[in-house]
């Protein structure tokens, strides 16, 4: 490792970073014309796995950019059809000829570009494997240029081609009288939103920009490793996989423009000539072709930021039978009183068992948080097993205390990226005890293991949990007869009391309310940018195309949220350039701020899809990004890392965050840039009344249970849970029933959403199921929307959508090891 990871210690800068260069001569495979080949710092083997990689990769995307010939005979086949017998056969061409003719031109272009990306990552590998010693970084030097050139070019080209597009689709959109009818809405929803550095007269610095930014993408991996000694570490062991990333991300960018465009051409063939064409009635065609147009919600339309504190996002009160009902309140304000002890991930078992054997009785919860930073509070591979995926979706203790029997409570708190532990504790508390109850905390957080934990003290202190009635236990440790060592004892700091004190003024602000600022500020972005496209307005587009990788519908939702906070927070206007499988506001239209791109496919991508530890590691570099436009595609809600970033702090203070958290942070976030639109809104009816049992009554919010047995058995996904777990599953949403006092007869019904048939069919042989009480929604939404076929994604995105806003309405679920979930 201290060789291979040679290369990194000469760009420190340290005289004594080249000790350790002992291995010479040239790497077998590898030209490296030009470079000292006497010392190298590498091994062979992954600079082997580089190049096999490089072969692998784009002999696939090769193949993809082949693929595209179907679609477009499948268009010309659409074409011949409606010339025949359709009235709209004009029309049909105006939108398909277009793009017809530029798909074959820059898939050639693809290709001719491929060889530069192999010098470049190639080139990179050699400078790697053979430094300098003054070497400060790997930039694009006079060796790479004309590669580099080529690459710029073909952005500066995709850039025009999208810009005559665009002007083709606004003549046809600009149609009026019967000819207007022939015109579907996906190419309405297809051209609304701003344009991004899409002006006439932005070609030479799109060069030079698109220069800057190959330079960006091959140096940011490697620089990465000077931030820790982890990184270092790694890349010791793995630096191959830094040049992995590099080449995904110069193969993304020539493959994109070309994928889009054939993407657009199958569903417009679809819609003029295909299976959803406008006379079919089909559920897709009433989508592709639907006379709502989603292109009202423009920014005349948005709320007004007057009125933004009547559009906070309230919890719902829970169902009437439990309102205000708590687990042990017998109506003695005297008996309303607990103890919470506080236990982390990182408190020895020892403590826990003799905590354990000290206390007793339903007025003690155990509460169980998760210590450390981002990364450790959220691990990584949590969805492709093997043994990081025991550690980062299972509590270290809260399941072990629950399977003794002692009669002592306990509860698990999943994610500490907002809200404080003392919040966390006073709704359990409130919800066991009564709303009047009196709390003492007892905090065994081991202090050395949890760096950053605001000590309790403060937040208390500082009233940042309103109307909360909570002590702290000040020497726990004593009180129980446990070493001194085991509590924490941190005494507050001022730095940290004034943290608190602030957060206590946003305590009662919805967040709407705190980004009125913003919200006026993104609204004269986007004005500013419909007059000009190319204004100086600093943007950040969270970025899905067709054929790239996205993950499924809540990976990209955990995306978007997360690049919204840091659009917020590094004072950039948001938008979203989604177009997989459709533009997203066909289902989600803008609310609070308009979000729409119509994308342009120039500017260079930072691909973070499960790259959680390389996104944190680029945060202040994405914080003073110097180009106007910052796109980025990711999945993964990683908005502790936002607060706990010394770049973004400042910031994330000035809004009240962390501690200041409201309730229901990411519902609010959600709910600034969305509300459903036409075809999704129809779905969610569907779904209510569905619910409701078919008599013409849509289920009451709070008024059922929500299950999401989430297998894995479809479009190869990942295993998930198996059939053998419904029983489990069934006896969750059976203890939550009775826990909240719901009527446990048919008329508090269950919705299973499942992507498995046989899941579905075993479950309605439940008693559930053969009392009527059960609700499996159609199987059209039973969809992966990243890998399932596109007939089959198209014909269930609005009902998959409809099925997780709904479990947001229940009064309780019961949740899969799935994004869905979380």
């Amino acid at each position: 490792a201290a060789l291979a990871d040679c290369a990194a210690r000469a760009l420190s800068s340290e005289p004594s970073a080249v000790e350790g260069w002992s291995k010479g001569g040239a790497i077998p495979g590898l030209q490296c014309t030009g470079f000292a080949e006497d010392r190298r710092c590498c091994e062979e083997l992954p600079v082997h796995k580089v190049k096999a990689f490089l072969q692998y990769a784009v002999n696939h995307d090769k193949e993809h950019l082949a693929s595209f010939d179907v679609v477009l005979a499948g268009a010309e086949q659409a074409l011949a059809a409606a010339s025949v017998s359709d009235e709209c056969s004009d029309v049909a061409e105006s939108m398909l000829r277009p793009r017809l003719e530029v798909v074959p031109m820059l898939a050639q272009k693809a290709l001719e570009s491929f060889e530069s990306v192999e010098h470049l990552v190639l080139s990179s590998l050699c400078s790697y494997c053979f430094p300098e010693e003054e070497c400060e970084s790997l930039r694009i030097t006079k060796h790479d240029g004309p590669a580099a050139r080529q690459l710029s070019s073909f952005a500066v080209t995709a850039q025009a081609t999208h810009r005559m597009l665009r002007e083709a689709d606004a003549a046809t959109l600009a149609l009026e009288g019967e000819a207007k009818m022939c015109v579907p809405q996906y190419l309405v929803d297809l051209q609304s939103g701003s344009v991004v550095g899409g002006g006439a007269s932005g070609d030479a610095d799109a060069f030079q920009a698109s220069v800057e930014a190959v330079a960006r993408l091959r140096r940011w991996p490697l620089d990465r490793r000077r931030l820790s000694a982890s990184f270092r570490a790694e890349a010791g062991e793995h630096f191959e996989e830094d040049f992995f990333e590099f080449a995904e991300r110069l193969l993304a960018a020539l493959v994109g423009p070309a994928a889009r465009i054939a993407h657009q051409i199958q569903l417009l063939s679809l819609a003029v000539g295909g299976r959803f064409n406008r006379a079919s009635g089909h559920s897709v065609s009433r989508l592709l072709w639907g006379a709502a147009s989603s292109s009202e919600a423009s920014p005349s339309g948005l709320a007004d930021v007057s009125t933004l504190h009547a559009l906070a996002v309230a919890p719902l009160a829970p169902p009437a039978a439990a309102r205000g009902v708590a687990a042990d309140d017998d109506g003695d304000a005297g008996s309303r009183f607990g103890m919470v002890v506080l236990i982390s991930n990182q408190t020895e078992l020892d403590i826990v068992h003799e905590l354990l054997s000290r206390l007793l009785g339903a007025r003690t919860l155990i509460l169980e948080d998760v210590c450390g930073d981002a990364l450790e509070a959220l691990g990584s591979g949590c969805h492709g097993g093997g043994p990081q995926q025991s550690r980062c979706l299972a509590p270290a203790h809260a399941a072990w205390i629950a399977r003794q029997g002692s009669g002592v409570r306990v509860a698990w708190r999943r994610h500490g990226s907002t809200r404080s532990i003392a919040h966390t504790a006073w709704a359990l508390a409130a919800s066991f005890w009564g709303e009047g109850c009196s709390v003492w905390l007892a905090d065994f957080r081991p202090e050395k293991a949890c760096p950053g934990v605001q000590p309790l003290a403060d937040v208390l202190a500082g009233g940042v949990v309103p109307g909360a009635r909570l002590q702290l236990v000040k020497e726990p440790a004593r009180l129980l007869g446990l070493p001194k060592e085991a509590a924490f004892a941190r005494l507050s700091g001022e730095d940290e009391q004034a943290d608190a004190g602030a957060a206590s003024t946003f305590a009662d602000q919805s967040f709407a309310t705190r980004l009125a600022d913003y919200i006026d500020f993104h609204r004269r972005g986007v004005a500013a940018l419909a007059s000009d496209p190319d204004a100086d307005v600093p943007v950040l587009v969270y970025s899905c195309q067709p054929y790239a990788q996205c993950g499924g519908q809540c990976d990209r939702l955990n995306g978007i949220v997360t690049a919204f906070l840091l659009a917020i927070l590094t004072r950039r206007v948001f938008l979203i350039d989604s177009e997989s499988p459709l533009p997203l506001q066909m289902l989600l239209v803008p609310r609070l701020v308009d979000w729409r791109a119509a994308g342009n496919g120039a500017a260079a991508t930072h691909h973070y899809h499960d790259k959680r530890r390389q996104f944190e590691a680029d945060l202040g570099k994405l914080a003073s990004y110097p180009d106007k436009t910052r796109v980025l595609t990711m999945n993964y809600r990683m908005l502790r890392v936002l607060f706990e970033s010394s770049a973004l702090r400042p910031e994330a203070a000035a809004l009240g965050l962390p501690l200041g958290s409201p309730p229901f942070l990411v519902a609010e976030l959600f709910d600034a840039l969305f509300e459903p639109g036409p075809a999704l809104a129809a779905a969610l009816a569907a779904g209510r009344l569905a619910l409701g049992g078919g008599g013409g009554a849509a289920v009451a919010d709070r008024g059922f249970v929500a299950v999401h047995l989430r297998t894995g058995d479809i479009s190869w996904d990942h295993a998930r849970h198996g059939k053998s777990e419904l029983a489990a599953f069934f006896a969750c949403a059976r203890q939550a029933e009775a826990d909240l006092g719901l009527a446990p007869g048919p008329e508090t019904p269950w919705l299973l959403a499942t992507d498995s048939a046989e899941v579905a069919e075993a479950a309605l042989a439940t008693p559930e199921g053969l009392q009527g009480k059960l609700r499996v929604p159609d199987p059209s939404g039973r969809i992966h929307i990243d890998r399932s076929e596109m007939g089959q994604v198209l014909e269930g995105a609005a009902a998959n959508y409809a099925e997780w806003l709904l479990f947001g309405r229940a009064a309780a679920v019961v949740l899969s090891r799935s994004f869905f979930g979380e």
